[in-house]
């Protein structure tokens, strides 16, 4: 997945979206589509342009692993490789049932 932003510079965008636009290797989300993920902002805070890769497409070099790819996320999840577990052996964290309930578990771990 790509999240843009364009401080300072909106004029950039439309070339970025453009060129992404052009790339089968995954689409640009729609706010429709941000709304159906629980993904929209109105902010744009976690992003003012998305783009979601086709399932098994990683973009490289990413500088968030210096040596190699460990692993990867930011695929449709309906994609057939994107399930998704929750694990736990502390019964006392309630389990999330939407993305921004993780940040609840991480605060209530953080006081433990």
């Amino acid at each position: 997945m790509v999240r843009c932003w364009f401080p300072g510079d909106a004029s950039v965008r439309p070339m970025v979206e453009f060129w992404l636009k052009a790339r089968q290797e995954g689409r640009v989300l729609t706010d429709d589509e941000l709304r159906h993920y629980d993904c929209y902002f109105e902010s744009q805070r976690y992003g003012e342009l998305w783009f979601l890769l086709n399932e098994g497409t990683i973009f490289v070099p990413s500088y968030m692993n210096q040596r190699h790819v460990t692993g990867m996320h930011g695929f449709d999840p309906h994609a057939s490789h994107s399930a998704a577990c929750w694990l736990t052996n502390h019964d006392a964290y309630p389990a999330p049932t939407r993305i921004e309930g993780i940040n609840h578990v991480m605060r209530l771990a953080a006081k433990a």
